[in-house]
């Protein structure tokens, strides 16, 4: 599918400009179907005629050949009948013309009469039909997937790292106090929750602990302290502020870096993340579960800080120190970590995107790019996971007896291909596969895009666009009532998280 990407507003702001993916589409396309032309239709039409043109030839020779030794035969027969042989010429040489216009016509019948043989005997040969045509297919075939694999989304996009103003320092400031105001919020519940609260106390004691009303156990592998805008009592208020700015600014940015149209964009999950010097100071390094994935920092009142990434093959590191109000956008399998905070505490916005080809509750298009879907390394690298995921996932239920636990008021499920253990295998080996070649192959790079003095600026004209062109766009990213949920290869929803299990309401709300 070709989706036109929208005109990015910031683009004569761009001190690093991305590949125009509309054009660099259009482009493969033709070149894929002009080496499917040339090697497919072109090369074997051309092969044959040369090959079958040859051998008419020398049937040619071979026949002319014996009508001459046919000729010389009947010359030695006709010494006994030699008046009746002259009689004939002389009829011959004062007939008609008509004759003779016969005589000739006789000629381009033996040709047709030589050529209707030919054709009723010929075959192609066997080197050519065993051998050439199946090597010029599997070339053909071969060449097809370098053109695909040397696409922008699988070289230039899938393992570089995009910074860009996201928010002023006046934002920065405001969303810091949305998060206090919240974590105010989750100490005074924890506080005044009785014997009837669905708190536990475990629960209870971590949001009195300091920093008080800051979640400590959202995430398990990789516990960070933070607050999720959904889940956690921010204000409906606060999440349209967000709902714009992200809008306005981050999604036409993915548009312009990644080829992904906004409609595709679903968060599935979003938080304020704070790292305390004399607490928690960093993260180890890890890969997010997502497509796509996003941090702006909040604030520079810290020492020490910032995210190092890992080029997995070499083992060598890179770190970028972003500056207040800045964004970095990556694709979310890349390796990295969260360096210490030496001194203070850094805050920043957190996102973690899917890009769906398909809504997960409605099964409709989201309008992505094949191009940005299932020709796209990065993008399959994550699909195959949910796929492996959701099939572990479903055998555990099943061995658990537990299969009707769907909390939408789902049906029960049935036994889908990917949950025999040759599939699941299959996917675990894709994802292995793309991972290793955007490793390998795809450069390690941070690009900043726009510089500092031109950074409100830019952030103007994407605002003023925003404001023209929302009306008039066909579909809008999904930045909360799409959290935390599982999907499957085929894009399909399976189940929700913990927390959005225990809170639905907040999510229908939404």
């Amino acid at each position: 599918s070709m989706t036109t990407q929208h005109h990015f507003a910031g683009e004569v702001f761009l001190d690093h400009i991305p590949p125009n993916y509309d054009a660099s589409r259009k482009e493969l396309i033709i070149r894929i179907f002009s080496t499917i032309l040339l090697l497919v239709c072109l090369i074997p039409y051309v092969t044959t005629t040369v090959l079958k043109s040859r051998a008419f030839q020398r049937w040619k020779e071979e026949s002319f050949l014996l009508e001459a030794d046919n000729s010389k035969s009947k010359e030695q027969n006709r010494s006994s009948n030699n008046i009746k042989s002259k009689k004939s010429k002389k009829k011959k040489h004062n007939g008609s013309s008509s004759e003779e216009v016969e005589e000739e016509l006789t000629e381009e019948e033996k040709e047709a009469k030589l050529r209707e043989d030919f054709e009723e005997v010929y075959y192609e040969p066997h080197w050519s039909t065993v051998l050439i045509m199946p090597l010029l297919n599997l070339f053909c075939l071969c060449c097809v997937i370098c053109l695909v694999f040397n696409s922008p989304n699988n070289i230039y996009a899938a393992r570089a790292i995009f910074q860009a103003p996201m928010l002023s320092s006046a934002e920065c400031e405001e969303v810091i106090a949305m998060a206090h105001r919240a974590a105010e919020r989750n100490f005074k519940a924890a506080k005044n929750a009785g014997d009837d609260s669905d708190l536990t106390e475990e629960t209870r004691k971590l949001l009195m602990d300091s920093p008080r009303g800051w979640k400590k156990d959202r995430h398990t592998r990789y516990p960070t302290t933070d607050l999720n805008v959904v889940v956690d009592p921010f204000l409906k208020e606060d999440r349209m502020y967000l709902e714009e700015k992200l809008s306005a600014r981050l999604a036409p940015m993915i548009e312009r870096v990644y080829g992904i149209v906004p409609g595709a964009i679903r968060a599935n999950d979003m938080f304020i993340v704070r790292y305390d010097h004399d607490k928690q100071p960093n993260l180890n390094s890890h890969t997010d579960s997502s497509d796509v994935s996003f941090n702006i920092l909040l604030n520079d009142a810290f020492e020490g800080g910032g995210t190092q990434f890992l080029h997995r093959p070499s083992g060598q590191t890179f770190s970028v120190h972003p500056e207040k109000g800045q964004g970095l956008v990556h694709t979310a399998l890349l390796q990295h970590e969260g360096l210490a905070v030496t001194e203070g505490t850094r805050y920043i916005l957190v996102g973690f995107l899917h890009i769906d080809y398909v809504d997960p509750f409605t099964g409709e298009p989201t309008g992505l790019s094949k191009f940005a879907s299932w020709l796209s390394l990065p993008w399959l690298q994550v699909k195959m996971k949910d796929g492996y995921l959701a099939a572990h996932k479903r055998l555990k239920r099943q061995a658990r007896g537990n299969l009707n636990t769907d909390y939408l008021g789902a049906a029960a499920e049935n036994k889908k291909w990917t949950d025999h253990k040759y599939y699941r295998m299959m996917l675990r080996d894709i994802h292995d596969v793309a991972s290793s070649f955007c490793d390998s192959w795809s450069p390690h790079f941070m690009a900043s895009l726009v510089h500092r003095d031109n950074a409100t600026d830019y952030l103007n004209a994407l605002d003023l666009d925003y404001e023209r062109s929302k009306e008039t766009r066909d579909k809008s990213p999904v930045w909360f009532k799409g959290q935390q949920i599982e999907v499957d290869v085929d894009g399909s929803f399976t189940e929700g998280w913990k927390d959005r299990k225990h809170d639905s309401s907040k999510f229908e709300d939404l």
